[in-house]
């Protein structure tokens, strides 16, 4: 006899976190990842990506990355789907692969058949809201002087319930 020493209820069942997606688009995001060796020895990149909502939420995806392949075109395909998903994390400046992690996005899931078996495959990632590209970030050490213009105003999406406190100039303070 064996003595199980974790709760299977909340254990997946063996399979059911990679079971086979059909074809569609998912709100994903990043939650592991791993660097591994090919079987040809090369080095590769795995995301895998969890839906966050809908009938398949909680159930996996993974994706291949193949950054570092002697394949100049294998290469080229991985870096465009690395900035298709900076793009649609709205992490265009990332400087590695945990900037990624736990943004939603979307990704356009396919299906194909390879030895007689199911698998998926992503192919096209997108923003949660297409329409939106990420805001530039601020310039913080930008100086404003008296002889620039200041820029035009930007909508904000939250408008504050308080009376907004007009401000006074240094010229105007009592000391």
């Amino acid at each position: 006899m064996a003595a199980f020493d974790f709760d299977i209820k909340s254990t997946d069942k063996f399979g059911s976190a990679y079971s086979t997606l059909p074809a569609g688009e998912y709100m994903v995001e990043i939650v592991d990842e791993e660097l591994f060796k090919t079987s040809a020895g090369h080095k590769c990149l795995a995301f895998d990506y969890q839906i966050i909502n809908g009938e398949y939420k909680g159930q996996r995806v993974r994706d291949y990355m193949n950054l570092w392949n002697p394949n100049p075109k294998a290469v080229e395909i991985a870096r465009k789907r690395v900035a298709s998903i900076a793009h649609a994390t709205g992490q265009v400046d990332a400087r590695d692969s945990r900037f990624f992690h736990h943004k939603p996005f979307v990704v356009k899931v396919g299906v194909e058949i390879q030895g007689g078996a199911k698998r998926n495959t992503i192919n096209d990632y997108f923003a949660v809201n297409r329409n939106a590209e990420p805001a530039p970030a601020p310039d913080r050490f930008q100086i404003q002087t008296q002889d620039q213009p200041l820029p035009p105003a930007q909508p904000r999406a939250y408008q504050p319930q308080e009376p907004v406190v007009q401000q006074t100039s240094y010229e105007e303070l009592p000391f």
